[in-house]
């Protein structure tokens, strides 16, 4: 009896895991074009930050290297924030 149910679990999570394989109908996925241009300084500088401390966490920087380079992002940030605020006015 065991077996058998065992055997039964196993037919049905095989079928649920593959029925949206073989029988879903196939979508083409269309993405938003990122372009260069929608990835701006801004975003660069953030991604910058957010490595730089995960680096730091991790115990690759020394808390010298890091603050340096914290600051030196976080000031070139603010001068692009204030650059593209000043062209959208």
């Amino acid at each position: 009896m065991t077996i058998l149910f065992s055997i039964f679990l196993l037919i049905i999570t095989i079928i649920v895991i593959t029925y949206p394989l073989y029988f879903q109908k196939i979508t083409k996925h269309i993405s938003e074009e990122t372009t260069s241009s929608s990835f701006n300084e801004q975003d660069a500088l953030l991604s910058a930050l957010t490595d730089l401390e995960e680096e730091f966490q991790l115990g690759r920087l020394s808390e010298a290297d890091y603050q340096h380079l914290k600051l030196h992002f976080q000031k070139r940030y603010l001068h692009a924030k204030q650059i593209a605020e000043s062209e959208n006015t």
